[in-house]
C-alpha cells in the first residue's frame, strides 16, 4: 500500500506512469461514476436545496442561474418588415387605420374593440 500511495492517483488506479490511453479511460470512468452520484444526489435532495438557495441566498441564486446561460446569444429574426422603409411603414399603418374604419362603419366591431389583423 506504501508503494501505491507514493506512486500517486495512478498507482491506485493500477496503470504505469505514460500509460496515457489507460489513463484516459480511468478519467472517463471516474467522471461518469461522479456525475451518476451527483444524479442520484439531485434526485434526492436537489429539489430543496435549490428551494433552499432561492429563500436564504437570492443573490448567489441568480449568479448561479446566470452562470448556466451562454454569454452570447444568437438571435434571428424572420420579420416581413425588415428593410421596410418608414414611408412604407407608414402607408401600411393608414392602410391597416382604414380598414379598421370601415369595419366600424359596416358594425362587424365595435369603437375600442380589440381585433386581429389575420
Amino acid at each position: 500500500m506504501g508503494a501505491a500511495i507514493r506512486g500517486g492517483f495512478s498507482s491506485l488506479m493500477g496503470y504505469k506512469r505514460g500509460d496515457s490511453k489507460v489513463a484516459k479511460n480511468s478519467r472517463l470512468r471516474l467522471s461518469q461514476k461522479f456525475l451518476a452520484d451527483l444524479e442520484e444526489h439531485y434526485n434526492r435532495i436537489g429539489h430543496r436545496a435549490i428551494e433552499m438557495v432561492f429563500q436564504e441566498r437570492p443573490a448567489e441564486y441568480l449568479k448561479f442561474i446566470s452562470g448556466l446561460l451562454p454569454k452570447e446569444f444568437e438571435l434571428t429574426v424572420d420579420n416581413a418588415l425588415i428593410g421596410t422603409t418608414d414611408d412604407e411603414l407608414e402607408e401600411l399603418i393608414a392602410q391597416v387605420r382604414e380598414r379598421r374604419q370601415r369595419r366600424i362603419a359596416l358594425g362587424s366591431i365595435e369603437r375600442g374593440e380589440s381585433e386581429t389583423l389575420n
